[in-house]
């Protein structure tokens, strides 16, 4: 089932006049970045992790408020898509707490 994150993501390449293969180079290095992800990313069938997603974002120099909108998309579908590994969720939802083990140590004496 395709999605909406992927023709948005097109549509922000095209605007900034980059081809599928302009922007690999852009991205020459970055893990999963090579022409046939990027394909399936803009078909909507793939999606990119978290850190992926912010170097596309970087490399395509969006504006905040473009980013915005594909961070928006990106964790909506994240939801609604089912995980196969940890790897294939998207955008990660920041949480206000941090839950730490607890460093207390007791004294026995």
């Amino acid at each position: 089932m395709p999605y909406a994150l992927g023709p948005a993501m097109k549509a922000l390449r095209e605007r900034k006049n980059l081809s599928q293969m302009d922007l690999v180079r852009l991205l020459d290095g970055v893990r999963g970045f090579h022409q046939g992800n990027l394909s399936r990313l803009e078909s909507g069938i793939w999606m990119p992790d978290a850190g992926q997603m912010e170097m596309l974002l970087h490399a395509l120099g969006a504006t905040e408020v473009e980013a915005f909108q594909i961070r928006v998309l990106a964790r909506q579908e994240a939801a609604a898509r089912p995980a196969k590994t940890t790897r294939e969720v998207a955008v990660s939802t920041p949480t206000d707490e941090v839950s730490t083990p607890s460093d207390t140590v007791t004294d026995a004496a």
